[in-house]
C-alpha cells in the first residue's frame, strides 16, 4: 500500500518553461522520451534525491496540501529558486495552481554534465519550509544572503536549512562529490576566488568544521581608502575566520552558516535519527494510517525519521513565529517540549556547537583561551582550558537541562537602523538594484556603523567595544540616537 504519494508512478515531474503571463510561470511537462528528460531522472533516482522528494511530499500530506504535483521546473532564467504559483499545460489544457511551492532551476545537459543539479535538495528544503511555515516572517537585512555573511535570525533559518542539504548530497551522492574534486583541481585556482565559488566550497568545509562561528578577518587592505560600500561588502563575504575569537549569540544565530551546522548535526546525530515514535506520530504525514503490521523503519530511514521530527516541530511553531521571535531559540525550545527523549543530545549539540553563547560568554571566554595557547603550543596551559572547559561546560549543560537558565538568556533583541544615506546592492554581482542600507545595532560591525555620516572609525570601535562589555544594547539610545540621523 502506498502511504505517501498520491500518485506513486509520477512522485516528482519535470516541466518545461513555456512562457510567462502576468509574473506566473507557465510550464509543460517534458517529454518523457527527450534526452534531456533522461538525463536529469538519472541523477533523480538517487537514494538521497529520492528521499528529499519523499520528505517534501510528506511537508504536503502533513498540510493537508495534494493540489498539483510536485514539480522540478525548468527555468529560462538564472538562478534556483523555490517558487509558489504555475500554469500547467498538459495536453493543451492549462490547469493553474496559485499556491503550488516547486523547485525552479535554470537545467540543460551541459549543467547536468557540471553537476548542478546538486543543488536541487537545497531549493526543494526551501519547498519543505514554504509548505508548512507559509507565513514566515520576512527578512530586515538589506545585505544579500551568503553563507558565511550576517544577516538576520529569519533568513539566517531559512538559508541555513537549505544550505544544510548541500553537504548531504555531498555525503550521500559520491557523483556530485567526484565532480566538486574536479572543481577544486590544481588548475583552477583562480576560479575558486569568484565570490559564488568561495561561498560554494566554505558550505561544504564549513559546515563540516564548525568554522562559522568564528569572527572574521577581513584580508589586508587599505580599507579606509576603499569605497564604504566596498569595504562593507568585503567584510560581509571574506572567508577568513580568527578561531581565537568567537561570534556573539545575536551573530551567530544571524548568520546561515552557523545554522545550517547545527541543522547539520541535527540530522546526522545517530542518537537523534533512532529515536523513533509512536505510529500515530507518522500518521500525520501519510496520506492513510499506516497498518498495524507496518514496521515504521522500512518506511522511513533514520536521517527521514529526525526530519520529520524537524516537520512537526516547524508545524507547532508556525502560528508562533513573529518578527520579535528568535526562530531557532523557539525550535528547539518547541524539539525539548515535544520530543523529550531527544532533549538530552538536542541540547548537548546546540550547547557544544555554539560554545553556549546563547546563554552566557562563560564557556566562550574559556575556548578563545584555549584557541590562544593551541595555536601558540602552550601545552600545560592548554591541557588546563580543556579542564575548565569540561567543568564549565557540564555546569552549563546541566542548568539547561533542568531549566533552571533560559537557552536565549545572552541574547539581545534586533535593532534595525536603515542609513539613507549609504544603498548597497541588492545582488552584489549585478549591482543593478541598490537599496538603503539597514543594520540591525546587535550585529553592526564596525564598517556598518562607518557608514552613517557622524560616526567616524574611532566611535564605531568604541560602540562595538560597549556593546561586547554590555552583551546587547536594550535601545538605541544606548547609544544616542543622534549618531544615526
Amino acid at each position: 500500500m502506498e502511504y505517501i504519494f498520491p500518485n506513486p508512478d509520477e512522485k516528482i515531474c519535470v516541466v518545461k518553461c513555456n512562457g510567462d503571463n502576468y509574473n506566473i510561470p507557465i510550464g509543460e511537462k517534458l517529454s518523457k522520451t527527450s534526452s534531456l528528460y533522461k538525463k536529469i531522472m538519472s541523477e533523480l533516482v538517487f537514494p538521497f534525491h529520492q528521499s528529499v522528494i519523499k520528505l517534501c511530499q510528506c511537508t504536503r500530506n502533513l498540510m493537508k496540501d495534494s493540489i498539483g504535483p510536485n514539480v522540478l521546473f525548468l527555468s529560462n532564467t538564472e538562478g534556483g529558486f523555490a517558487k509558489c504559483g504555475l500554469n500547467l499545460i498538459e495536453e493543451n489544457e492549462s490547469t493553474y495552481y496559485p499556491h503550488l511551492n516547486y523547485v525552479d532551476l535554470l537545467i540543460n545537459e551541459e549543467r547536468l554534465n557540471n553537476g548542478e543539479l546538486d543543488i536541487f535538495s537545497h531549493e526543494l528544503g526551501h519547498v519543505m519550509m514554504a509548505n508548512i511555515l507559509k507565513n514566515f516572517p520576512t527578512s530586515n537585512s538589506s545585505k544579500q544572503h551568503v553563507s558565511m555573511g550576517i544577516t538576520d535570525y529569519f533568513m539566517a533559518f531559512n538559508e541555513g536549512w537549505a544550505i544544510h542539504f548541500e553537504k548531504l548530497t555531498h555525503d550521500f551522492i559520491t557523483h556530485y562529490k567526484k565532480i566538486t574534486n574536479l572543481k577544486h583541481s590544481y588548475d583552477r585556482d583562480l576560479e575558486k576566488l569568484w565570490q559564488c565559488n568561495a561561498d560554494s566550497e566554505l558550505r561544504l568545509n564549513g559546515v563540516q568544521d564548525n568554522i562559522y562561528i568564528y569572527e572574521k578577518l577581513l584580508p589586508a587592505t587599505d580599507k579606509l581608502k576603499f569605497n564604504i560600500v566596498d569595504t562593507i561588502i568585503l567584510e560581509h563575504t571574506s572567508t577568513i575566520f580568527d578561531k581565537t575569537k568567537l561570534k556573539s549569540s545575536q551573530e551567530m544565530l544571524s548568520c546561515e552558516g552557523v545554522i545550517a551546522t547545527l541543522f547539520y548535526r541535527i540530522s546526522t546525530n545517530i542518537i537523534l535519527q533512532n529515536n523513533y515514535l509512536s505510529k500515530d506520530f507518522y500518521n500525520n504525514f501519510l496520506i492513510s494510517n499506516i497498518n498495524n503490521q507496518s514496521d515504521i523503519r522500512k518506511l522511513f530511514t533514520p536521517i527521514e525519521n529526525v526530519m520529520l521530527k524537524t516537520f512537526w516541530i516547524w508545524y507547532k511553531i508556525k502560528n508562533k513565529l513573529n518578527q520579535s521571535s528568535i526562530p531557532f531559540i523557539e525550535f528547539i525550545n518547541m524539539w525539548c517540549e515535544c520530543f523529550p527523549q531527544d532533549k538530552p543530545e538536542l541540547l548537548k549539540i546546540f550547547l557544544t556547537t555554539t560554545v553556549g553563547k546563547t546563554i552566557s560568554n562563560d564557556l566562550s571566554y574559556i575556548y578563545e583561551k584555549a584557541a590562544y595557547t593551541g595555536m601558540i603550543g602552550n601545552m600545560h596551559a592548554f591541557v588546563e582550558s580543556i579542564s575548565e572547559y569540561k567543568k564549565t561546560y557540564n555546569s552549563l549543560y546541566h542548568m539547561i537541562k533542568k531549566g533552571d537558565i533560559a537557552l536565549d538568556k545572552n541574547i539581545g533583541k534586533e535593532i534595525w537602523i536603515e542609513n539613507t544615506h549609504i544603498k548597497v546592492p541588492k545582488c552584489f554581482w549585478l549591482n543593478k538594484e541598490m537599496i538603503p542600507l539597514k543594520v540591525n545595532l546587535n550585529t553592526a560591525s564596525i564598517y556598518d556603523l562607518m557608514s552613517f555620516p557622524k560616526i567616524n572609525l574611532d566611535k564605531a570601535t568604541e560602540i562595538v567595544n560597549e556593546r561586547a562589555k554590555k552583551r546587547y544594547f536594550k535601545a538605541v539610545e544606548e547609544v544616542g540616537l543622534n549618531y544615526f540621523k
